[in-house]
């Protein structure tokens, strides 16, 4: 019903954690809004079956995924409807342009290194690798842990700036943390559920480390940076966040018990 859509769109409006991830440029607000443009495209094709449809939706994916390379989430369930779309109603076309659009995903970020690569006739070499940050993720921080911290910069440079050599020292400090972990299940279940909840689930934390890290450069914002890192105000986004996602939910249930 388009009542209940309404009502369950402006209760999520009203969370106030979307107004915080954008108060400053990241490549995951760009990246997210490219990757659900291309969804409603997407969806436009799954209702109406016309093909045209599915530019718009392979190039906005595209770009998402050279915007922010996390945005290949959305590749992976664009995938899995296509799959099921071909499934069930035997459209061969969707598993194509599932083929095409991981081609095309896949391909677009070595080819933009290989035109670098021309331009400044030189070979790009592959630096801090995803093994790096791995271990990044394993350790503590002077926040939460598992926050970010220079430890992946320093496997990098203690190896020479080589990414062997640097994968090889991760990898170490990944096998020494993994033993520590094994050691004492309470502490690696303390870690992780930290690590969980201060980056995945209330980003307040988050947004006002940021905004503090900004008051030496604005000093009239001093008082809303104070405002917002207070443990106070944490506590009460959070929860205004649980009361605007429940209501949101239960919204979108009503059709559910209606049927019922």
């Amino acid at each position: 019903k388009r009542s209940i859509e309404f009502i369950a769109i402006i209760l999520l409006a009203a969370c106030l954690q979307p107004i915080m991830m954008c108060t400053f440029v990241y490549g995951n607000v760009i990246g997210m809004s490219l990757g659900i443009w291309a969804s409603f495209f997407l969806i436009k094709y799954f209702k109406t079956n016309r093909y045209v449809w599915l530019i718009p939706s392979g190039l906005l994916l595209t770009l998402s995924i050279v915007v922010k390379y996390n945005c290949l989430i959305f590749l992976a369930a664009f995938v899995i409807m296509l799959i099921l779309h071909t499934i069930r109603d035997k459209k061969w076309q969707s598993l194509a342009f599932a083929l095409a659009v991981c081609v095309t995903c896949m391909g677009v970020t070595p080819l933009i290194i290989k035109s670098y690569e021309a331009r400044a006739n030189t070979k790009i070499e592959s630096g801090v690798s995803q093994t790096m940050y791995l271990d990044l993720g394993m350790q503590e921080s002077g926040m939460a842990p598992g926050w970010y911290t220079t430890t992946a910069i320093e496997d990098y440079e203690q190896g020479n700036y080589d990414t062997e050599a640097g994968n090889k020292i991760a990898g170490e400090h990944i096998s020494q943390r993994t033993n520590a972990f094994k050691t004492n299940l309470n502490y690696a279940f303390e870690f992780y559920s930290k690590k969980i909840l201060s980056q995945w689930n209330e980003p307040h934390l988050n947004q006002a480390d940021w905004q503090t890290e900004f008051t030496t450069e604005a000093p009239d914002s001093s008082f809303i940076c104070t405002l917002i890192s207070t443990c106070r105000s944490c506590s009460c986004c959070l929860r205004w966040e649980y009361i605007c996602f429940l209501s949101a939910e239960s919204q979108a249930l009503r059709p559910c018990f209606y049927r019922l």
